[in-house]
């Protein structure tokens, strides 16, 4: 396994056929995917793209929730999920925003991945609620310290 930066359009494939299967591959794009400062991981088994996801520059104001990423578009392959994939991309996420001065990742997190989160160290601070076509979601926070290392901020 190795993780790389990658494209959004590359990102995207994988993206919809996970997280937004019924909408088209043109609609599972998000504001702000070519950014500049958007940072897109993928995670690579062989050559084989197998988990991405995508680092906004985004603030979450209602929380107060600034000067940090958002966390979107994180997915495996359904085929490969709870195989510790998006658990190391996740830390790589984690390493590259308190590279960049980020002290906080924040996500709106799916019902079924909450569990996924929490055990990485993210918080909640909001939910449930519903979410544009996509279900029931938790307002999330990892917050970041410059002095730790990625494995020492979530264990």
């Amino acid at each position: 396994m190795h993780i790389r930066s990658i494209d959004a359009l590359t990102a995207l494939p994988l993206r919809q056929k996970v997280l937004r299967p019924h909408l088209s591959l043109e609609q599972s794009g998000y504001p702000g995917d070519e950014d500049t400062r958007t940072l897109h991981l993928g995670v690579f088994e062989d050559q084989e793209l197998v988990g991405v996801a995508t680092l906004l520059r985004e603030n979450e104001f209602e929380f107060g929730l600034v000067g940090g990423f958002r966390l979107r578009g994180m997915a495996t392959q359904s085929k490969l999920q709870g195989q510790g994939y998006g658990g190391m991309l996740l830390r790589e996420c984690l390493a590259r925003a308190r590279g960049q001065g980020a002290t906080l990742i924040w996500c709106h997190a799916r019902e079924n991945a909450k569990g996924f989160y929490l055990h990485l160290g993210f918080e909640i601070l909001k939910g449930p609620y519903e979410l544009d076509q996509t279900g029931t979601h938790y307002l999330m926070i990892a917050r970041l310290s410059a002095a730790s290392s990625a494995s020492e901020a979530i264990d």
